[in-house]
This record gives C-alpha cells, sequence and structure tokens, in this order.
C-alpha cells in the first residue's frame, strides 16, 4: 500500500530527525520490500533537503559494489513504479 510506505518513510524520517545514523530495513528476501523502502526513504530525504529526485540514480547507487547495499535492488517495472507513485504522494502531500 502506497499510502502506508509514504507514511513509514515520513515517521522514520521524523524520528529520526536531522541525523545520519543509518537504519535497518528487511524484509524475506531483502529484495523487493526492502529495496522499495530503502529507494523511497531515501528519495524523501533528498527532496526534504532541496535535492532531486532521481530513482534511477538511486538504484544504481544502491546497487553499486562501492557505495551499495544489495545488487539485487528494484528488479521489476512494478516495484519502479510503486516508487515513483509513492514519492509522487508525499511530494504532493506537502504542496
Amino acid at each position: 500500500n502506497r499510502g502506508c510506505v509514504a507514511n513509514l518513510a515520513l515517521e522514520v524520517i521524523k524520528t529520526q530527525g536531522e541525523g545520519q545514523e543509518p537504519i535497518v530495513v528487511h524484509c524475506l528476501a531483502a529484495v523487493g520490500r526492502t529495496s522499495v523502502f530503502a529507494t523511497v526513504y531515501d528519495q524523501v530525504r533528498k527532496w526534504k533537503r532541496g535535492e532531486k529526485i532521481d530513482v534511477r540514480k538511486c538504484v544504481e547507487e544502491q546497487r553499486s559494489y562501492e557505495t551499495g547495499r544489495y545488487y539485487k535492488m528494484l528488479e521489476s517495472p512494478e516495484q519502479y513504479h510503486f516508487c515513483y507513485e509513492t514519492l509522487e504522494r508525499i511530494t504532493n502531500l506537502s504542496q
């Protein structure tokens, strides 16, 4: 549910404040749901700092061996679509 993911991302960011401490996110395989949340969370933080939302770049960084977390982040078009729709929902809520 896009609303739940949006609310969770906003709540985690609100609770975390300006801190840069990492958070731990994990689902059963750590691919689908985890990567969707990690992408949405990362992009909302950037958006709140006035930076451009760039899901593709975010996923490329998450997949990289140097800076990334996991090479299978966001595998399906549906997962990308879910991220974009969730981010659209968040950015429209604050306008």
